[in-house]
């Protein structure tokens, strides 16, 4: 990108569409999140504003952060973890099985 035709304005309005939060009173079924903390593409505090955001209006969401991960998953104790929750999740939601838990 050319320095001159940079736009502070236009830059900044493009990054607050990135943002995770706007999408909150859109959300009207379960959601699950899972994500590294070391996530250098959605940080943190997004998804926990979301997850926050959601929960106020309770809309069902379960939250997985995984340890020394990014935003890929490289080890394979992460990959099962979220394997496993996304199993529980769509029994849970999908299925219908009142019995099992997403925690």
């Amino acid at each position: 990108m050319d320095l001159a035709e940079y736009d502070l304005k236009t830059e900044k309005s493009k990054l607050l569409w990135q943002d995770t939060a706007p999408a909150v009173p859109h959300v009207k079924h379960p959601l699950l999140v899972v994500k590294g903390d070391k996530d250098a593409r959605v940080k943190k505090d997004q998804s926990d504003r979301m997850v926050e955001g959601l929960r106020t209006k309770k809309v069902p969401v379960h939250y997985l952060v995984l340890e020394n991960e990014g935003h890929g998953f490289t080890r394979t104790e992460s990959t099962l973890k979220a394997y496993a929750m996304t199993d529980r999740f769509l029994d849970h939601y999908l299925l219908g099985d009142d019995t099992v838990t997403v925690e």
